[in-house]
Order: structure tokens, then sequence, then C-alpha cells
């Protein structure tokens, strides 16, 4: 009897539980539509003439049919569902309750920076950890000590690029203890003489996407990331910066895309520096994928992850990993619905 109990008060909080994650869902979903609904609105007059639609058909399509198909308003000018059959998409809501839903169970084993780094520093080549603050006591752990002249600072919880700093590794320390957030230092990254010659104000980074099928992970899509705008100096596209399409197979770059946010402008060269990318072919993608399967086998109850690994002249660096990464930007280049759920 009381074993029966247990079992049933566990049946019960894994459906309160799974309730939970089904709201999660639907807000994150609802807040994208209103976010992204007001760039449509924004850039209606924009979109109309250069995909030379009537208002309406923007309006009903991308506000109205898709986003109760389960995509985002955006998805409609990203995945070109004004030609293109969207049945060859997997939508925000299908991407989210069938492979991110698991992620909500363990994302602070990848999502904390500080937790991530520890446990995959000895196995899966990364930027050496320097130190480590802790916001709630101030005290700072230290590491090692930093053997380059420029120090990386990261909140151990931030997303998107934001609050990153480069500083000089003689002031880390002052530098961190201002921080509001617990916050990690790692070394800086001296990337491939190939990425600095498309952007040097950045560090770019392939995002490589994991899915784990059975016992098996899965190389699923790649992209680069280049930064582009001066004072920004991360790669990551809701940042500015491009996602540049990416040959799973050769290595060879195809298109570049900003993000809708940032005028969704197609580059087939880097604006800034001329760097024709288009064509030209990324080292070491062998080597960065089999990184990203690795780090993925560290973290075997996540079912898709999106992996940064930056390229160094000596190979690639994992990065960090994403529990939630953001498939609009993958899928902006091919679609990956048949991948990712058959």
């Amino acid at each position: 009897m009381r074993n029966y109990k247990q079992g049933y008060r566990l049946f019960v909080k894994m459906k309160i539980f799974n309730l939970y994650l089904d709201t999660m869902i639907l807000i994150g979903f609802l807040n994208g539509w209103v976010e992204y609904g007001f760039l449509i609105l924004k850039n209606i007059k924009r979109d109309s003439k250069r995909h030379n639609l009537s208002f309406l058909s923007i309006l009903y399509n991308s506000l109205i049919k898709y986003p109760i198909l389960g995509f985002l308003p955006i998805d409609f000018f990203c995945y070109r569902l004004y030609k293109n059959n969207y049945k060859e998409y997997i939508s925000y809501i299908e991407f989210y309750s069938k492979l991110i839903r698991r992620s909500f169970y363990f994302s602070d084993s990848i999502g904390n920076k500080f937790f991530f780094k520890k446990s995959i520093m000895k196995k899966i080549r990364t930027p050496k950890l320097i130190a480590y603050y802790n916001h709630k006591n101030g005290k700072i752990i230290k590491f090692a000590h930093p053997n380059t002249s420029k120090i990386v600072l990261k909140p151990s919880c931030g997303t998107l690029g934001n609050d990153i700093k480069v500083v000089k590794s003689d002031s880390y320390i002052k530098v961190i203890k201002k921080s509001k957030k617990s916050s990690i230092a790692e070394e800086f990254i001296k990337q491939h003489n190939f990425l600095n010659d498309i952007y040097s104000e950045s560090v770019n980074t392939l995002r490589i996407l994991t899915l784990k099928k059975n016992r098996d992970i899965l190389v699923i899509k790649g992209t680069l990331k280049v930064g582009r705008i001066p004072n920004v100096k991360v790669d990551n596209v809701a940042k500015g910066g491009i996602g540049i399409n990416l040959d799973m197979k050769t290595g060879i770059l195809g298109k570049g895309y900003t993000a809708y946010k940032y005028g969704f402008i197609e580059y087939n060269s880097h604006p800034k520096t001329n760097f024709l990318f288009y064509g030209k072919t990324v080292p070491f993608l062998e080597d960065a994928k089999n990184i990203a399967i690795e780090a993925h086998r560290c973290f075997p109850k996540f079912t898709i992850v999106g992996w940064d690994i930056a390229l160094t002249e000596t190979g690639p660096m994992l990065v960090e990993g994403n529990t939630f990464p953001n498939i609009t930007g993958m899928q902006l280049h091919e679609p990956l619905k048949d991948k990712l759920l058959n």
C-alpha cells in the first residue's frame, strides 16, 4: 500500500511538472509571437516590397496562419513560407515539445558555464578556466594563472552573448568583482587566421547541432557565426552577427544572413572586411564535429544541443553548449524536420 501511495504521488508530481513544461513552452511561444509580431508590423512596408507580397498576405500568414501551426511570425520570412512547403520545417512548438522538453530537467548542467567548464575541461579541449567569482559571497576561486594577455569574463548563466567582457589579464580580478552576477574568467581564444581574415573584432565560432537518437549522437547541421558590428565583440546572431551556411560534408561556406531583427540581410562576403566567405572551406571541420559528438556524450540526458566551437591554428576548441538552441537560425538555410524527427 505504501509503495502504491509513493508511486501515485510520483505520478501526480510528473503530471504537474509536465503541465508546467507545457505552460512554459506556450508562454515562450506567445512572448515570441508578440515580440516578433511587432517587428513584422514595423517592417511590413519593407518586406512587402522586398518579397512582392501584399500587406494583407503578410499579416494573415505571419501572424495568424503559420502561428496556428506552431511557427513564430518571423519564420514566414526566414523559412520563405510564401514559396516553400511548411511541412518540411519543424515548428517552434514541435521543436520544444518533442526535442527540447528534456532540457528543462537538466539545463543547469550545461547552462551554468562554471559547472559546464568543470565537467569537460579535463576531457575536451576548451579555453582554460582561470577563475570563478561567486557573487553571493564575493569570493573568487582561482584555477590557473593566465598565459594570455587578455581574459574573457562571462556570467555563469548568461545567454545570447550578454555581458561578455574582454579585459587585460592583470586587471580581470578588479573587473570581475564589479560584476552583478556570478561569473567565470577564461583565457582569450587566439582564433585561426582564416577566421581573423573574415572578421577579427570577435571570436567567430561554429555552431554545431547534435541530436541523441537511441544510443547514437548525430550531427544534424552547422553554421559559422561571425561578428559584424564593430562595438559588439561577440559573434552572436542575436547581437547583429552573421550566420553563414555550412556544408557539413565538405566544410564549404554558403550564404550568410543576419537575424530578422537586423534586417535579414543576405551576404556572400563580410560587409566590413569584404572577405568573400562564399565558397571558402572551413578548416578542421571533421575535428570540430568529433568534439561536438564527444561533448554530447558527456551529457547523455539531453536530446539535442547546439555547441559553439572555436577554431585555432592547432585545431578546434569547445566554447560552450546551448540547451535551447535557436532552430530558426539553422532552418533558414535548409529544412530540418525530417532529420530531427525521423
